[in-house]
């Protein structure tokens, strides 16, 4: 599930960078309220999200749709539906197995994400290494 929300927040990440793209005299101020309404909706409804900002492809929305499925089975069914399979060693090693790949599958969703993001940065001059310490500082204050 770390990876699904790893994926989740830097997909928040890039649709507040398409709101800089769309509109380049915002002011940081005007992100929060966004940032908090896009932080409580669903993977599925920020996908949605980044659809009416974003031309995709076919294939890269059966790619997000297959990330998003995954992040559901997870959340959703994956121990409950396995719950045999957790009984035996076998059966626990084939669950790790399915785990790692979840994970790796995922982490590659946060990395074309993150690209994504980062790109959608630079085109709207948002100073990385200023963003990079706004994130910082945010993350420093939440705990």
């Amino acid at each position: 599930m770390y990876a699904a929300q790893l994926f989740e927040v830097e997909l928040v990440t890039l649709l507040l960078a398409l709101k800089r793209l769309r509109d380049p005299n915002s002011e940081p101020s005007d992100y929060d309220g966004l940032d908090e309404m896009l932080s409580k909706k669903t993977l599925g409804a920020l996908l949605k999200e980044l659809e009416k900002h974003c031309t995709l492809t076919q294939d890269f929305k059966r790619l997000l749709a297959g990330y998003r499925d995954q992040r559901n089975l997870l959340a959703h069914e994956f121990f409950y539906a396995r719950a045999s399979d957790m009984t035996n060693r076998e059966g626990i090693e084939k669950l790790i197995e399915e785990l790692q790949v979840n994970e790796r599958e995922l982490r590659d969703a946060d990395q074309i994400c993150m690209k994504m993001s980062e790109n959608t940065r630079e085109s709207s001059g948002i100073n990385e290494e200023e963003f990079q310490k706004y994130v910082q500082s945010q993350l420093g204050s939440s705990t």
